[in-house]
Protein backbone atom coordinates (compact mmCIF):
# COMPACT_ATOMS: atom_id res chain seq x y z
CA UNK A 1 0.00 0.00 0.00
CA UNK A 2 1.51 3.82 -1.02
CA UNK A 3 0.06 6.37 0.85
CA UNK A 4 0.52 9.83 0.71
CA UNK A 5 -0.19 11.85 3.88
CA UNK A 6 -0.71 15.93 5.15
CA UNK A 7 0.03 15.71 8.80
CA UNK A 8 -1.81 12.65 10.19
CA UNK A 9 -4.56 13.19 7.56
CA UNK A 10 -4.39 10.49 4.42
CA UNK A 11 -5.02 12.08 1.36
CA UNK A 12 -4.10 10.05 -1.59
CA UNK A 13 -3.82 5.93 -1.81
CA UNK A 14 -1.36 5.49 -5.19
CA UNK A 15 -2.29 2.61 -7.64
CA UNK A 16 -0.32 0.83 -9.20
CA UNK A 17 0.33 1.06 -12.90
CA UNK A 18 2.45 -1.38 -14.24
CA UNK A 19 6.62 -1.49 -14.34
CA UNK A 20 6.48 0.33 -10.55
CA UNK A 21 5.10 2.96 -11.19
CA UNK A 22 2.62 4.24 -9.16
CA UNK A 23 0.13 7.06 -9.47
CA UNK A 24 -2.99 9.18 -7.73
CA UNK A 25 -5.63 11.09 -9.14
CA UNK A 26 -7.36 13.90 -6.73
CA UNK A 27 -6.06 17.25 -5.58
CA UNK A 28 -2.58 18.52 -6.15
CA UNK A 29 -0.39 18.96 -3.18
CA UNK A 30 -0.32 22.50 -2.04
CA UNK A 31 2.47 24.63 -1.82
CA UNK A 32 3.95 25.04 1.72
CA UNK A 33 2.56 22.08 2.90
CA UNK A 34 4.44 19.04 4.21
CA UNK A 35 3.77 15.39 2.87
CA UNK A 36 4.68 11.86 3.65
CA UNK A 37 4.89 9.00 1.79
CA UNK A 38 3.92 6.16 3.59
CA UNK A 39 4.82 2.38 2.11
CA UNK A 40 3.71 -0.97 3.42
CA UNK A 41 4.01 -4.53 1.90
CA UNK A 42 3.79 -8.07 3.62
CA UNK A 43 6.76 -9.51 5.50
CA UNK A 44 8.53 -5.78 5.23
CA UNK A 45 8.90 -2.82 7.77
CA UNK A 46 7.07 0.24 7.12
CA UNK A 47 9.08 2.84 4.52
CA UNK A 48 8.61 6.90 4.75
CA UNK A 49 9.76 9.57 3.23
CA UNK A 50 8.99 13.54 4.18
CA UNK A 51 9.43 16.61 2.02
CA UNK A 52 7.73 20.34 1.77
CA UNK A 53 6.70 22.06 -1.20
CA UNK A 54 7.75 24.89 -2.45
CA UNK A 55 6.36 28.15 -2.09
CA UNK A 56 4.78 29.63 -5.05
CA UNK A 57 6.53 32.32 -6.70
CA UNK A 58 5.59 35.59 -8.32
CA UNK A 59 6.24 35.50 -11.22
CA UNK A 60 6.30 38.88 -12.76
CA UNK A 61 6.67 38.33 -17.15
CA UNK A 62 6.89 36.31 -19.21
CA UNK A 63 7.61 37.24 -23.13
CA UNK A 64 9.44 35.88 -26.19
CA UNK A 65 10.89 37.63 -29.60
CA UNK A 66 12.51 36.76 -32.83
CA UNK A 67 16.33 37.02 -32.67
CA UNK A 68 16.30 37.11 -36.54
CA UNK A 69 18.19 34.04 -36.83
CA UNK A 70 16.61 31.41 -38.50
CA UNK A 71 13.67 30.03 -36.63
CA UNK A 72 15.56 31.04 -33.33
CA UNK A 73 13.16 32.85 -31.00
CA UNK A 74 14.42 34.20 -27.23
CA UNK A 75 12.34 33.80 -24.28
CA UNK A 76 12.30 35.95 -21.14
CA UNK A 77 11.23 34.66 -18.09
CA UNK A 78 11.10 37.19 -14.80
CA UNK A 79 10.11 36.28 -11.58
CA UNK A 80 10.89 37.56 -7.94
CA UNK A 81 12.39 35.42 -5.34
CA UNK A 82 12.17 34.89 -1.21
CA UNK A 83 14.21 36.67 0.60
CA UNK A 84 16.08 34.88 3.39
CA UNK A 85 16.10 31.25 2.22
CA UNK A 86 17.56 29.25 -0.50
CA UNK A 87 15.55 28.27 -3.23
CA UNK A 88 15.94 26.11 -6.21
CA UNK A 89 14.84 26.49 -9.65
CA UNK A 90 14.42 25.43 -13.48
CA UNK A 91 12.95 26.94 -16.24
CA UNK A 92 10.12 25.65 -18.22
CA UNK A 93 9.25 25.91 -21.91
CA UNK A 94 5.65 24.69 -23.06
CA UNK A 95 4.42 24.90 -27.02
CA UNK A 96 0.82 24.30 -28.22
CA UNK A 97 0.98 21.16 -30.37
CA UNK A 98 -2.71 20.56 -31.39
CA UNK A 99 -3.18 18.97 -28.26
CA UNK A 100 -2.73 21.51 -25.10
CA UNK A 101 0.64 23.11 -24.20
CA UNK A 102 3.53 20.42 -23.85
CA UNK A 103 6.69 20.78 -22.54
CA UNK A 104 9.62 21.38 -25.49
CA UNK A 105 13.55 21.74 -24.65
CA UNK A 106 15.33 25.21 -24.99
CA UNK A 107 19.03 26.44 -24.69
CA UNK A 108 20.82 28.91 -22.77
CA UNK A 109 22.32 31.58 -24.73
CA UNK A 110 25.46 32.60 -25.65
CA UNK A 111 25.07 36.23 -23.75
CA UNK A 112 24.50 34.03 -20.94
CA UNK A 113 27.84 33.39 -20.32
CA UNK A 114 28.30 37.16 -19.34
CA UNK A 115 25.61 36.61 -15.94
CA UNK A 116 27.15 35.49 -12.80
CA UNK A 117 24.39 32.96 -12.25
CA UNK A 118 26.32 31.13 -16.25
CA UNK A 119 28.99 29.41 -13.85
CA UNK A 120 26.70 28.06 -11.12
CA UNK A 121 24.11 26.66 -14.01
CA UNK A 122 23.97 22.73 -13.48
CA UNK A 123 22.44 21.13 -17.21
CA UNK A 124 20.91 17.78 -17.43
CA UNK A 125 22.51 16.51 -20.70
CA UNK A 126 22.59 13.21 -19.54
CA UNK A 127 19.16 12.81 -18.69
CA UNK A 128 16.69 10.64 -20.44
CA UNK A 129 13.80 12.66 -22.58
CA UNK A 130 10.80 13.42 -20.42
CA UNK A 131 12.60 11.78 -17.95
CA UNK A 132 10.49 13.08 -14.60
CA UNK A 133 9.34 16.17 -16.50
CA UNK A 134 12.49 17.27 -17.38
CA UNK A 135 14.36 17.47 -20.91
CA UNK A 136 17.77 16.95 -21.75
CA UNK A 137 18.52 20.75 -22.55
CA UNK A 138 16.90 21.66 -18.97
CA UNK A 139 19.34 23.91 -16.54
CA UNK A 140 18.51 23.95 -12.82
CA UNK A 141 20.01 26.80 -10.36
CA UNK A 142 19.88 28.45 -7.06
CA UNK A 143 19.23 31.91 -5.84
CA UNK A 144 22.74 32.43 -4.19
CA UNK A 145 23.73 35.20 -6.52
CA UNK A 146 20.17 37.31 -6.49
CA UNK A 147 18.20 36.22 -3.12
CA UNK A 148 15.32 38.06 -2.75
CA UNK A 149 15.38 40.19 -5.69
CA UNK A 150 13.71 40.21 -9.30
CA UNK A 151 15.99 38.03 -11.23
CA UNK A 152 15.26 37.61 -15.45
CA UNK A 153 16.16 34.06 -17.41
CA UNK A 154 17.09 34.81 -20.76
CA UNK A 155 16.96 31.37 -23.27
CA UNK A 156 17.26 30.12 -26.58
CA UNK A 157 14.75 27.88 -28.30
CA UNK A 158 13.87 26.87 -32.59
CA UNK A 159 10.10 27.57 -33.15
CA UNK A 160 7.86 25.92 -35.30
CA UNK A 161 4.73 26.58 -36.95
CA UNK A 162 3.28 26.20 -33.49
CA UNK A 163 -0.39 27.73 -31.92
CA UNK A 164 1.32 29.36 -28.99
CA UNK A 165 4.00 29.29 -26.28
CA UNK A 166 3.83 29.58 -22.71
CA UNK A 167 6.84 30.27 -20.18
CA UNK A 168 6.67 28.18 -16.94
CA UNK A 169 9.23 28.07 -13.36
CA UNK A 170 9.90 25.01 -11.53
CA UNK A 171 10.34 25.97 -7.78
CA UNK A 172 12.13 22.39 -6.54
CA UNK A 173 12.55 21.40 -2.91
CA UNK A 174 16.18 21.13 -1.98
CA UNK A 175 16.16 17.58 -1.75
CA UNK A 176 14.60 17.02 -5.17
CA UNK A 177 17.31 19.60 -6.83
CA UNK A 178 20.03 17.39 -5.11
CA UNK A 179 18.90 14.52 -6.89
CA UNK A 180 18.51 15.61 -10.34
CA UNK A 181 22.50 17.46 -9.74
CA UNK A 182 23.19 13.67 -8.96
CA UNK A 183 21.20 11.99 -11.60
CA UNK A 184 22.92 14.69 -14.12
CA UNK A 185 26.62 13.74 -13.14
CA UNK A 186 26.08 10.29 -12.73
CA UNK A 187 24.98 10.28 -16.32
CA UNK A 188 27.82 12.56 -17.23
CA UNK A 189 30.68 10.33 -15.84
CA UNK A 190 29.16 7.21 -16.95
CA UNK A 191 31.52 4.77 -18.98
CA UNK A 192 34.74 6.68 -17.38
CA UNK A 193 36.71 4.49 -15.39
CA UNK A 194 38.43 7.00 -13.32
CA UNK A 195 35.71 9.33 -12.10
CA UNK A 196 34.80 9.97 -9.16
CA UNK A 197 32.19 7.46 -7.53
CA UNK A 198 28.84 9.76 -7.74
CA UNK A 199 26.54 9.71 -4.07
CA UNK A 200 22.81 9.31 -5.03
CA UNK A 201 21.14 11.32 -1.90
CA UNK A 202 18.04 9.11 -0.06
CA UNK A 203 15.90 10.52 2.27
CA UNK A 204 13.73 7.38 2.62
CA UNK A 205 13.53 5.65 6.52
CA UNK A 206 13.68 1.98 6.30
CA UNK A 207 15.00 2.34 2.69
CA UNK A 208 16.35 4.28 -0.48
CA UNK A 209 15.52 6.21 -2.70
CA UNK A 210 14.12 10.05 -3.16
CA UNK A 211 10.64 11.66 -2.43
CA UNK A 212 10.91 15.19 -3.74
CA UNK A 213 8.37 17.70 -4.31
CA UNK A 214 7.96 20.76 -6.84
CA UNK A 215 5.86 23.65 -7.54
CA UNK A 216 5.54 24.34 -11.18
CA UNK A 217 3.79 27.67 -12.42
CA UNK A 218 3.03 28.18 -15.98
CA UNK A 219 2.68 31.63 -17.28
CA UNK A 220 -0.01 33.11 -19.97
CA UNK A 221 -0.12 31.53 -23.38
CA UNK A 222 2.02 33.57 -26.19
CA UNK A 223 1.25 33.68 -29.79
CA UNK A 224 4.58 34.07 -31.87
CA UNK A 225 3.64 34.12 -35.74
CA UNK A 226 4.01 31.37 -38.12
CA UNK A 227 7.56 31.03 -39.57
CA UNK A 228 7.56 32.02 -43.24
CA UNK A 229 10.04 30.94 -46.17
CA UNK A 230 11.26 34.48 -45.13
CA UNK A 231 12.97 32.78 -42.44
CA UNK A 232 16.08 31.26 -44.41
CA UNK A 233 16.09 33.25 -47.92
CA UNK A 234 18.96 33.39 -48.97
CA UNK A 235 21.80 32.05 -51.89
CA UNK A 236 23.14 28.62 -50.95
CA UNK A 237 26.21 26.79 -52.21
CA UNK A 238 27.13 23.21 -51.60
CA UNK A 239 29.92 22.31 -50.13
CA UNK A 240 29.79 18.82 -49.69
CA UNK A 241 28.11 16.71 -52.46
CA UNK A 242 28.24 12.46 -52.29
CA UNK A 243 25.97 9.85 -53.53
CA UNK A 244 25.23 6.67 -51.47
CA UNK A 245 26.27 4.11 -51.41
CA UNK A 246 30.06 4.86 -52.77
CA UNK A 247 30.48 7.60 -51.47
CA UNK A 248 31.53 9.44 -54.55
CA UNK A 249 32.66 13.01 -54.31
CA UNK A 250 30.42 14.68 -57.04
CA UNK A 251 33.01 18.15 -57.47
CA UNK A 252 35.76 15.75 -58.48
CA UNK A 253 34.15 15.16 -61.71
CA UNK A 254 32.57 18.78 -62.28
CA UNK A 255 29.84 18.38 -60.43
CA UNK A 256 28.04 21.49 -58.67
CA UNK A 257 24.65 22.75 -56.90
CA UNK A 258 23.70 26.34 -56.00
CA UNK A 259 19.79 27.19 -54.69
CA UNK A 260 18.23 30.50 -54.29
CA UNK A 261 15.49 30.46 -51.83
CA UNK A 262 13.33 33.40 -51.89
CA UNK A 263 11.27 35.28 -49.24
CA UNK A 264 7.74 34.40 -51.20
CA UNK A 265 8.69 30.48 -51.44
CA UNK A 266 10.05 30.09 -54.82
CA UNK A 267 13.07 28.51 -55.53
CA UNK A 268 15.73 28.65 -58.32
CA UNK A 269 19.22 27.12 -59.16
CA UNK A 270 21.39 24.94 -61.26
CA UNK A 271 22.54 20.96 -60.72
CA UNK A 272 25.23 19.73 -62.67
CA UNK A 273 25.70 15.95 -62.34
CA UNK A 274 28.20 13.48 -64.20
CA UNK A 275 26.98 10.83 -66.23
CA UNK A 276 26.38 7.22 -63.82
CA UNK A 277 27.47 9.25 -60.59
CA UNK A 278 27.93 6.87 -57.59
CA UNK A 279 28.18 3.90 -59.43
CA UNK A 280 24.37 3.70 -61.32
CA UNK A 281 23.73 3.84 -64.14
CA UNK A 282 22.10 7.62 -65.25
CA UNK A 283 22.77 10.15 -67.56
CA UNK A 284 24.03 13.39 -66.59
CA UNK A 285 22.25 16.40 -65.51
CA UNK A 286 23.02 19.83 -66.37
CA UNK A 287 19.39 21.11 -65.33
CA UNK A 288 18.06 24.84 -64.32
CA UNK A 289 15.88 23.97 -60.81
CA UNK A 290 13.00 26.10 -60.03
CA UNK A 291 9.78 25.45 -58.35
CA UNK A 292 8.64 26.07 -54.70
CA UNK A 293 9.53 25.33 -50.83
CA UNK A 294 8.11 24.93 -47.60
CA UNK A 295 9.29 25.35 -44.55
CA UNK A 296 7.99 24.31 -40.85
CA UNK A 297 10.76 25.34 -38.79
CA UNK A 298 13.17 22.40 -39.40
CA UNK A 299 12.31 20.31 -42.41
CA UNK A 300 12.28 21.64 -45.88
CA UNK A 301 10.74 20.29 -48.70
CA UNK A 302 11.28 21.96 -52.43
CA UNK A 303 8.46 20.94 -55.22
CA UNK A 304 10.93 21.67 -58.54
CA UNK A 305 9.28 22.10 -61.75
CA UNK A 306 11.07 19.20 -63.37
CA UNK A 307 12.19 15.88 -62.25
CA UNK A 308 15.60 15.58 -61.40
CA UNK A 309 17.90 13.46 -58.83
CA UNK A 310 16.86 16.09 -55.90
CA UNK A 311 13.26 14.25 -56.32
CA UNK A 312 12.14 13.49 -53.27
CA UNK A 313 14.72 14.42 -50.76
CA UNK A 314 14.44 15.51 -47.31
CA UNK A 315 16.10 18.57 -46.20
CA UNK A 316 16.95 19.52 -42.93
CA UNK A 317 17.69 23.61 -42.18
CA UNK A 318 20.15 24.26 -38.71
CA UNK A 319 19.57 27.88 -38.08
CA UNK A 320 22.67 27.89 -35.82
CA UNK A 321 25.19 27.65 -39.12
CA UNK A 322 22.49 28.52 -41.32
CA UNK A 323 23.33 25.34 -43.33
CA UNK A 324 20.69 23.39 -45.55
CA UNK A 325 21.39 19.47 -45.65
CA UNK A 326 20.05 16.49 -46.88
CA UNK A 327 18.26 14.40 -43.99
CA UNK A 328 20.16 11.05 -42.44
CA UNK A 329 17.12 8.75 -43.89
CA UNK A 330 19.17 5.80 -46.35
CA UNK A 331 16.32 6.59 -48.86
CA UNK A 332 18.52 9.55 -49.59
CA UNK A 333 20.51 8.81 -51.54
CA UNK A 334 22.60 12.21 -51.94
CA UNK A 335 24.63 13.36 -49.11
CA UNK A 336 24.90 17.33 -49.64
CA UNK A 337 25.47 20.33 -47.58
CA UNK A 338 24.87 24.07 -48.69
CA UNK A 339 25.85 26.94 -46.41
CA UNK A 340 23.83 30.08 -47.13
CA UNK A 341 26.18 32.69 -48.76
CA UNK A 342 27.17 36.36 -46.48
CA UNK A 343 24.98 38.83 -47.49
CA UNK A 344 26.62 41.55 -49.29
Amino acid sequence: IVEVLEGERIVAVLAHKGWGRYEADGAPPRPGHTYTLHVTAPGFAPVTASDRVPEEIVLNEGTFEDTGVGNEAQMHLRFLDPKGERNYYSPLLLADLGGGLQQISYEVTAGAAEDPLFNRLDFLSGLGEGMGGFHSNDVLFDDETFDGSAYEVDLTFHRALLNGYALGLRHMSPAYYRYLRSLALLAEVKGNPFAEPVSMPSNVEGGLGIFGALHEQIGPSVHLGEITPAAIAGRYTAGQFQVRPSGENIFVRGGSLSLTLNADGTVSGRLVMPENAGGATAPAVDAALSGRFTYDGRRVRFQFNEDTPLHAVEWIYDSASETLRTGSDAQNRLIISMRKAAMR
